[in-house]
C-alpha cells in the first residue's frame, strides 16, 4: 500500500520541481570584454555568484558586451529589481577627523537620492567619490560618458617654466594640478575650475 502511494505521488514531484533549476541564457554566463579601444560605453554583464549585474566600461570595438542596459541584464538574468545595490549603497559617509573639504557622494535610503557630503581627508568613509558613479550603482541611471579631454593626462613638455595646469584623475574623481614647462607638451585644463565642470557631475 505504501510502495503504491509513494509511486503516485512521483509525477507530482516531478511537475513541483523548482523553477531555480531554469537555465539562464548563455550572456547571464559570459564576462564582458572591455576590448582594445578607448571609448568609455557603460555596459552591463551578470555576476553568477552574487546572482546581481554589474556594470563594466566597454572600449567600443572588439571585446563583448553581454548586456547594454541594467534592465536588460535584470530581465534576462531574472535578477529582481532593487536586489543589485553594493553595500556603499547603505551605509552613510563619515568626514573623518581631518579638516580637507573633499567634496563626495553618499546614497540616502530614505530619498532614494545620491547627495554630497564633506570628507575630511582621513579615516571616516566615502561611499563614493563621484555623483556620477553614486547614482549608477545606487539609482541605477546611466553614468554620463567622461569627454576625452578628462581621460587624457596632462604633458610638461621639454621646456622649463613653471605654469601650475590642471588634470583630472579617473581613480581619485578629483581635478589635480601639474607643472606645464611652456611649449609641446599638454594642458587638459588651466583652471581648477575649469576641470572640475567638465569632468565631475554636480
Amino acid at each position: 500500500m505504501y510502495k503504491l502511494l509513494y509511486l503516485m505521488a512521483l509525477p507530482l514531484a516531478v511537475l513541483c520541481k523548482s523553477p531555480t533549476t531554469d537555465h539562464l541564457p548563455r550572456q547571464c554566463y559570459r564576462k564582458g570584454d572591455p576590448g582594445r579601444c578607448l571609448a568609455y560605453i557603460p555596459s552591463w554583464e551578470y555576476n553568477p555568484a552574487t546572482k546581481t549585474c554589474q556594470q563594466f566600461i566597454y572600449g567600443g570595438c572588439g571585446g563583448y558586451v553581454p548586456f547594454k542596459s541594467l534592465e536588460e541584464c535584470r530581465r534576462d538574468c531574472r535578477v529582481p529589481a532593487g536586489s543589485n545595490k553594493p553595500k556603499a549603497c547603505y551605509r552613510k559617509g563619515e568626514t573623518g577627523p581631518c579638516r580637507a573639504v573633499i567634496p563626495s557622494w553618499q546614497y540616502n535610503t530614505k530619498s532614494g537620492k545620491c547627495e554630497e557630503f564633506t570628507y575630511g581627508g582621513c579615516k571616516g568613509y566615502v561611499p563614493f567619490k563621484t555623483e556620477n558613479r553614486c547614482r549608477a550603482e545606487c539609482e541605477g541611471e546611466k553614468p554620463n560618458p567622461l569627454p576625452k579631454v578628462c581621460k587624457r593626462r596632462g604633458e610638461t613638455g621639454p621646456c622649463r617654466a613653471s605654469i601650475r595646469a590642471w588634470e583630472y584623475d579617473e581613480a581619485s574623481g578629483q581635478c589635480r594640478s601639474f607643472v606645464y614647462g611652456g611649449c609641446k607638451g599638454y594642458v587638459p585644463f588651466r583652471a581648477k575650475e575649469q576641470c572640475q565642470n567638465t569632468c565631475i557631475a554636480k
